[in-house]
């Protein structure tokens, strides 16, 4: 169901404050809104979000098995999903490694 704008504005079917409102504050799933969001709705970026976190889970499940002997890491490092309108991260590692934290903690290894 939409709105007919040019029939309707100004009207008290569509007043001047009712159409401030919805282009102010669009329901998340509106035309308007994902057209600025690129279709991405709120439960779209939620789900890359579990996705990027239980790929960097699976990693350092991988990582841990380096951590008791294992001599490499059988799963590859994860890429963080692409979303629109973020640039692609730089590349280059960071963070000290799995085995510097397993020290830390006090893990044997």
């Amino acid at each position: 169901m939409g709105i007919d704008l040019p029939a309707q504005i100004g009207t008290p079917a569509l007043t001047w404050r009712r159409l401030g409102i919805l282009l102010h504050h669009p329901s998340p799933d509106s035309t308007l809104a994902r057209s600025v969001t690129e279709d991405w709705t709120r439960q779209d970026h939620l789900m890359a979000a579990l996705h990027d976190q239980l790929s960097v889970l699976t990693f350092l499940t991988g990582q841990m098995l380096t951590a008791w002997g294992a001599k490499r890491n059988p799963i590859q490092p994860p890429k963080p999903l692409p979303r629109p309108g973020l640039s692609e991260p730089e590349s280059g590692r960071t963070g000290k490694g799995m085995r510097s934290l397993m020290r830390d903690l006090g893990a044997r290894s």
